[in-house]
């Protein structure tokens, strides 16, 4: 089971997995707070993320920002099933 874990992992990317659930949790934080601030924070993950990747990366992979603001949505999404 690990191993297939493994090959997962390695072939989405760490990275990218990083990217996902940091937002998620940097936004399930501000959710506490009410959903407009969610969002709000979620917009300023993207906006962090891009910042990440253009300037304190060697390229910019705009997969990494795409899995951020997933993650974020994600955080959202659950929270409206409640």
């Amino acid at each position: 089971m690990m191993k297939r874990f493994n090959a997962w992992m390695e072939k989405v990317g760490v990275d990218k997995l990083l990217h996902f659930f940091v937002a998620a949790w940097a936004v399930s934080e501000c959710k506490a707070f009410g959903i407009g601030v969610g969002c709000i924070a979620w917009i300023v993950v993207v906006v962090l993320s891009w910042i990440k990747e253009d300037f304190f990366d060697d390229h910019v992979d705009a997969r990494d920002i795409f899995a951020g603001a997933l993650g974020g949505f994600v955080s959202i999404a659950l929270m409206t099933l409640q």
